[in-house]
């Protein structure tokens, strides 16, 4: 099983541009990691509102809900004002931790067959995208990881719109908590 102790030295960004360590945004606590393509994708539009409905069920889970994107701070706050949000968005412009997790990125997992009938998906259920912020060549990922660091749950995006369901997320956190209930 991977853990993300390895990457916790990487650098993120808040969107006030403060830098913060990756492990001092998920260390000690059962995490859910939203790995965003770009602040201003359709797709992420969707999978960010889509956890944003679970977030109280993943609270009251003990899981913690962090979104993470690629763009410049002021992306991050524009992406956190257009979600009502106050806290958990961060951004790694550089991509450092998205090389790192192997994630993929290139033109052929964005523009392809599969990604044209996600964002028909996406459109017709009223998500619009807010130009790119970030690297639009970038896939993202949902990890669920313990609050050693553990990652429990793993998606990885093959094409651009490929998200884990909900229940499967849910059932990440429920996995960490078995994890620290086992633990003692």
């Amino acid at each position: 099983m991977k853990n993300l102790r390895d990457l916790g030295f990487l650098e993120l960004l808040t969107p006030a541009g403060k830098p913060v360590f990756f492990e001092d945004v998920w260390s000690g606590k059962i995490t859910v990691l939203c790995l965003l393509r770009h602040f201003g994708c359709v797709f992420c539009f969707e999978q960010a509102h889509a956890l944003l409905n679970t977030r109280t069920a993943l609270e009251d889970a003990g899981a913690q809900l962090v979104l993470l994107g690629n763009g410049n701070p002021g992306h991050a706050r524009d992406f956190m004002r257009h979600f009502g949000m106050t806290q958990g968005v961060y951004t790694d412009p550089a991509r450092n931790l998205y090389r790192r997790l192997g994630l993929k990125h290139g033109m052929r997992a964005t523009l392809n067959w599969g990604a044209t009938q996600h964002a028909r998906r996406a459109r017709a259920a009223g998500f619009r995208g807010a130009g790119v912020q970030g690297d639009v060549w970038q896939q993202g990922a949902t990890l669920v990881t313990a609050a050693d660091g553990c990652i429990v749950f793993e998606h990885q995006s093959q094409i651009a719109g490929d998200h884990p369901s909900a229940d499967a997320v849910r059932q990440g956190v429920r996995d960490a908590r078995a994890r620290a209930t086992a633990r003692g």
